[in-house]
């Protein structure tokens, strides 16, 4: 006679994605003049971790509202006396980088001098690398995991150190889940089944 014992296990079930589609991404940022950066998006969110409908979407509303939708890579307009060292570090990428500082980080994480030049970060490979840098340095996949708008609202806090465009970025946020399909979601639960 044999005795079968149930084991009992929780799974966290994960919606990952390989990237954005490029319909996606368009219907996202219908205002974007560069679907071509969507090669450069989708790597960097993969080498960042940034691979549920959660984590894209979040990331993709703060880059959208930060870049005008990828539009302007470099901060416009002449802000120069808001940065301690000029406008030699002013707004750059995908989440428009600034101060010295976080050039020197960022450009020590990803093995780049980008104190000595600081133009790579407008190229879209290096620009959307800098914004998961940032992103991971802040720890933000977690709040985006939370799927909420209180968590979105702490992400942008992180990014701009206010709520600057808060309504813009969670139009983006809710337009994306929507798109991405996890407007719905709530934080993934263990789900939890039998193996007999």
């Amino acid at each position: 006679m044999f005795l079968f014992i149930g084991i009992i296990a929780c799974v966290t079930f994960v919606q990952t994605n390989a990237g954005i589609t490029t319909d996606q991404f368009e219907e996202i940022l219908p205002l974007s003049e560069h679907s071509e950066y969507l090669e450069h998006l989708n790597s960097a969110m993969d080498e960042g971790d940034i691979t549920t409908c959660t984590r894209q979407a979040a990331f993709i509303a703060q880059t959208a509202h930060e870049s005008a939708e990828y539009n302007l890579m470099v901060e416009q307009g002449n802000n120069c006396e808001n940065y301690p060292d000029g406008c030699l570090y002013k707004g750059r990428g995908a989440l428009q980088l600034t101060h010295k500082s976080n050039y020197e980080k960022a450009g020590e994480a990803l093995g780049l001098d980008l104190v000595g030049d600081p133009d790579q970060v407008a190229e879209p490979e290096v620009g959307f690398k800098v914004a998961v840098w940032f992103w991971n340095d802040h720890n933000l996949n977690s709040l985006a995991d939370e799927n909420t708008l209180d968590a979105f609202k702490k992400i942008t806090k992180k990014i701009n150190g206010g709520q600057n465009g808060a309504k813009e970025r969670e139009r983006y946020w809710q337009k994306a889940r929507e798109v991405l399909g996890c407007a719905g979601r709530k934080k993934s639960k263990p789900l939890p089944f039998h193996i007999m």
